[in-house]
């Protein structure tokens, strides 16, 4: 089995069309505060994403009670 990172850098993801854009703002920098810590916005369907239950289904399970297992499984290379 072999496993393939899907995964896009922020902020250049596909956005479906009509949602939020990706938006990154810094809030703190090294050179004044000592940290750096920036802020992200982005709707739920930038990027690559997994649809829950609960987007389509009400009171379903959400993503983080999906086992990482049941995401695995054979693809095909279009």
């Amino acid at each position: 089995m072999r496993i393939v990172d899907l995964t896009m850098t922020f902020p250049w993801v596909p956005i479906y069309p009509g949602h939020p854009d990706v938006k990154i703002t810094k809030l703190t920098s090294f050179g004044v505060e000592g940290k750096e810590i920036s802020k992200l916005e982005c709707g739920t369907h930038s990027g690559t994403h997994i649809a829950a239950p609960r987007h389509f289904i009400e009171g379903g399970a959400t993503v983080d009670a999906i086992l990482p297992g049941v995401l695995c499984g054979p693809a095909t290379l279009l």
